[in-house]
């Protein structure tokens, strides 16, 4: 898994675009700065495959991702960035200001688990447990959040390296309850956590030019980036109804 070439994409992305708006970073400069970032996402790799596996062998449900919010917060902390904690209840928002004039980017990834059993024979399986439905059932990040985290951490701290070339501002979004509340919340309040992010306003203050997603998939060689402009990965439901006349 190349996830510092993903990480890699997000930061090329990142200043391309303001880059562009501030008409700030020209050509040579845009190279440049390819090349340091290639470098320090390639450098990197090794703490965000650890950061990956740690949050692999400790996923939290839908709304219950203190352990994580927790891990986020200490490491973007330790970038020096501004840190907002208890975001629709367990995320995360961080703002990077860099020194030049630009844009504000906004870059999110979720945090959440599912209610699925981890049957890989791995030394950072996962054995947790959690609660949903109102029952006892095991975790596991079978969809590829904990590596979407690692993944934005890495680039937050690349891009913190660089602020000075920075243009513009960057904010980090880690949502909660991407996969759907728990329900066992006593107080109700059992809402998606991008409309509960949304709702309490990380999206008005600094308000985002662009916000990128991103998201691992399997069917996409290693090192290869597929992307689209516009919502993308929407998710679906079924409904199956049985009708029984009578004659």
């Amino acid at each position: 898994m190349q996830l510092s070439a993903i990480a890699q994409a997000c930061l090329i992305g990142v200043l391309a675009l303001s880059g562009q708006a501030a008409n700030a970073v020209d050509d040579s400069a845009m190279e440049q700065a390819r090349q340091h970032i290639a470098e320090q996402a390639k450098a990197l790799e090794p703490t965000l495959l650890e950061t990956r596996r740690d949050i692999h062998a400790h996923p939290e449900l839908g709304n219950t991702e203190q352990r994580t919010a927790q891990l986020v917060a200490t490491q973007l902390r330790a970038l020096g960035l501004e840190v907002k904690t208890g975001v629709a209840r367990t995320g995360v928002v961080a703002v990077l200001k860099g020194a030049l004039p630009g844009p504000t980017v906004a870059l999110r990834a979720d945090m959440d688990a599912l209610p699925v059993k981890e049957v890989a024979d791995l030394p950072f399986a996962s054995k947790a447990k959690g609660r949903y439905l109102d029952k006892e059932v095991d975790v596991m990040h079978a969809c590829g959040h904990d590596a979407h985290t690692a993944i934005l951490l890495s680039t937050a701290k690349v891009l913190s390296d660089m602020r000075e070339r920075l243009p513009g501002t960057v904010v980090f979004y880690f949502q909660p309850a991407e996969e759907g509340p728990s329900d066992f919340i006593p107080d109700g309040k059992n809402i998606w956590g991008a409309k509960m992010m949304v709702q309490e306003g990380v999206m008005k203050s600094p308000k985002p030019d662009a916000v990128f997603g991103l998201h691992v998939w399997a069917g996409i060689p290693a090192g290869r980036i597929a992307y689209r402009p516009g919502p993308t990965l929407a998710s679906s439901d079924d409904l199956r109804i049985r009708i029984l006349g009578k004659q």
